[in-house]
């Protein structure tokens, strides 16, 4: 077989295996380039360390699929990235799949695949620091598939799968719910799949969804203080409504165009003046169901933000809804996609595929041209280095954010590691074990407030015999930027029991 475009998309087997490629490189390139971490890569490296039912304003999941793979390759960036990169390629063969259905054609399918590459906030963010968002875009890509299937067959099987994916999906971002609500509204606004909806079959759905979502639920309504604990971030205000509903509305408009702006500027050009050359192949209703589903989703979206006059928004939080959107627009220009325009969508792809890796680690290894480093780039391995020369090797660690706490247990991995910002694990008696403070180097060499505050409140130690030590290493790539945090040893007066983490966070 020639290695043409046209012979490579009507291989599935070579254009997935292709992808697999894709995300192995990825895998790879990050686990050797550097083991300091992104700043959700250490939230995860911070919650694993316990298994629980809820992980504050975010789901648990995610969390629930890293706990093994750290048991089994170790805490470590491969462990991290080895989660990521499966998810991310999930998703890509789900929209093959759910391609085929639609499109019903292997190269419409594959083009749309490849075409997940011109959403820059996806290709490019999910692989930069992103861990909940990823999964709950992977169970939307295979709730398309799964849904699909139960509206072409309806059978039980594909009831009781979709009830299951609905709850993961809800247990991996809570955004995710937006998706599903819209997915099934569009359903019941076509006359073909509204019966498959209506059916007494869909009861277990519900079921499945119910048995499967229950216990995070008791835990997220017995828990309302750590469920809405992040809320800050959506910007609610406590003045002028009208105008932040205003101000909400235009933001979200403009995420929207942001998150889209890549596949629809792609192929409105390709589709620009050309003429149609074949009767669409492609199942108008799931298309309408698609497109119908994207957009009551983003009307719910904006009721969202015009009630709650939410004023912070990311185009990133459409995602699990608008990971679709490559299936919509193939299907769109489909009877105006020649050979000429399909090689140069997939022209295009393939220098996403390069681009992307290339300027994502590069840019790490460059550090010293561009003279700007990234987290990739702090030296935490010598700086861990330097801490055990004075004396502390395991025990307990205590930060003040999670991406320094999440840092250090990846150099510290025997360790207990708590951010006081986030204490989720249980406190140990520091009369048995060493403890290590560890903070970011500001003009005050003394412990921050915060730190010096929670070590007399639940260690008794004694302020005044903490001593603040310095290590410094050069930057990861840019040996002319010193990185600097501050350290100390500490030990408590006497022992206590520690508070249960629901009274620990009334107190602060």
């Amino acid at each position: 077989m020639k290695a043409t475009p046209k012979a490579f998309l009507e291989n599935p087997r070579t254009a997935l295996g292709l992808l697999f490629g894709y995300f192995l490189v990825h895998v790879i390139l990050r686990s050797l380039i550097s083991d300091s971490l992104q700043t959700d890569e250490a939230e995860q490296c911070l919650v694993t360390q316990v298994w629980l039912w809820g992980y504050g304003s975010q789901p648990p999941l995610y969390t629930w699929l890293q706990i093994p793979l750290f048991a089994v390759f170790g805490v470590n960036v491969f462990a991290l990235s080895i989660l990521k990169n499966s998810l991310l390629f999930s998703i890509y063969l789900f929209t093959y799949l759910t391609g085929r259905e639609i499109l019903r054609q292997t190269k419409y399918a594959l083009l749309a695949t490849f075409s997940l590459l011109l959403i820059v906030q996806f290709a490019w963010e999910s692989q930069r620091d992103q861990t909940h968002l990823v999964l709950a875009t992977a169970v939307a890509a295979a709730t398309f598939y799964v849904a699909i299937r139960l509206f072409k067959t309806r059978k039980p099987v594909w009831y009781c799968l979709l009830g299951v994916l609905a709850a993961l999906g809800v247990m991996a971002k809570y955004n995710y719910a937006v998706m599903i609500v819209s997915l099934l509204l569009a359903a019941r606004t076509l006359p073909t799949l509204r019966p498959a909806v209506l059916d007494r079959r869909f009861l277990l759905t519900l079921a499945c969804f119910l048995l499967v979502v229950a216990p995070h639920a008791y835990w997220a309504l017995t828990n309302p203080q750590l469920l809405l604990s992040q809320s800050n971030k959506f910007a609610i205000p406590e003045s002028d409504i009208l105008l932040a509903s205003l101000k909400g509305v235009g933001l979200t408009l403009r995420r929207i165009v942001e998150y889209a702006a890549g596949p629809l500027v792609v192929f409105s050009l390709l589709s620009f003046r050309a003429p149609k050359i074949a009767e669409a192949s492609s199942d108008r209703s799931l298309v309408t169901l698609l497109q119908r589903m994207m957009l009551i989703g983003l009307g719910l979206c904006l009721a969202v933000v015009l009630a709650f006059h939410v004023t912070a928004i990311r185009a990133r939080w459409f995602q699990p809804l608008l990971i679709s959107l490559p299936l919509v627009a193939v299907a769109w220009i489909q009877p105006r996609l020649d050979q000429k325009r399909i090689n140069a969508l997939f022209a295009i792809t393939m220098f996403l595929m390069f681009l992307v890796p290339a300027t994502m680690y590069g840019r790490i290894v460059a550090a010293v041209w561009f003279g700007h480093t990234t987290n990739l780039n702090f030296p935490y391995r010598k700086i861990a280095a330097q801490i055990r020369s004075a004396g502390f090797t395991r025990g307990l660690i205590l930060t003040e954010g999670h991406n320094l706490a999440g840092n250090f247990r990846i150099q510290f991995p025997e360790s207990t590691i708590i951010a006081i910002d986030n204490i989720q694990v249980p406190l140990p008696s520091t009369n048995h074990v060493s403890t290590l403070v560890v903070w970011r180097s500001t003009g005050n060499p003394e412990v921050p407030e915060p730190l010096r505050s929670f070590l007399v409140r639940e260690f008794d130690v004694d302020p005044s015999r903490i001593q603040p030590q310095e290590a410094s290493a050069p930057a990861l790539f840019a040996p002319d930027r010193t990185e600097t945090l501050r350290f100390a040893l500490v030990t408590s007066r006497s022992e206590r029991t520690p508070l249960p983490f629901s009274q620990r966070s009334a107190m602060q």
